[in-house]
């Protein structure tokens, strides 16, 4: 048994599948985040909050003031027990945004940041997390500066956004729609395997 156990954990190494631990999530008015042994914590005091139901996805957003004074957004997506979330996280944040494209500037065990280039060439700082298929955090309309300063808390040797006329976020920017989750699609019913008896 311990042979086995000792194989798994090795394929497990040389296949990648072990990741860098990495967090996205708001509990107790903090926003916290981190990437490998680096951690990030935002205090921030919730302005608006609000749920959108697509019957297979809860969307949750909040609308949080830093205490650096600097207005963001927190969303959560969390899908239904028998769905999950299809597209890659860019392809997502793309769709979701109707971004022309996106500038990657960081990514790490899960944890992705970008620079957003909107439909009118305005640009919006955005940090992604997806632990699973079915879950999905953004943080989303942090000025530059901060955007650059939670990048390098989270990793000191990551690269710096260049874009600084950016979009700061007063209000939801995302644009959830029923077309977009079930007829992109941006769920799918969950694959489930079956085993042989």
């Amino acid at each position: 048994m311990k042979k086995i156990i000792s194989f798994f954990t090795i394929f497990l190494l040389l296949t990648g599948c072990v990741n860098t631990p990495s967090y996205m999530g708001y509990k107790n008015q903090t926003l916290y985040m981190q990437a490998a042994n680096n951690h990030l914590a935002l205090s921030g005091q919730i302005l608006n909050k609000k749920l959108n139901n697509f019957v297979s996805l809860g969307l949750y957003q909040y609308l949080i003031k830093l205490k650096n004074g600097e207005t963001v957004v927190y969303e959560h997506g969390q899908t239904d027990m028998a769905y999950e979330f299809e597209p890659s996280i860019h392809r997502i944040v793309k769709i979701v945004f109707d971004a022309k494209y996106l500038v990657p500037i960081y990514g790490e065990g899960h944890l992705y940041a970008y620079q957003v280039v909107m439909p009118n060439d305005s640009v919006l700082n955005l940090i992604a997390y997806q632990s699973n298929t079915q879950d999905l955090k953004m943080v989303y309309g942090m000025s530059t500066k901060t955007f650059n300063q939670m990048i390098h808390s989270l990793n000191p040797n990551a690269d710096s956004a260049k874009y600084t006329q950016v979009i700061k976020a007063h209000r939801y920017i995302s644009n959830w729609t029923d077309m977009k989750v079930h007829f992109v699609p941006l769920v799918v019913p969950l694959a489930r395997f079956m085993m042989p008896f």
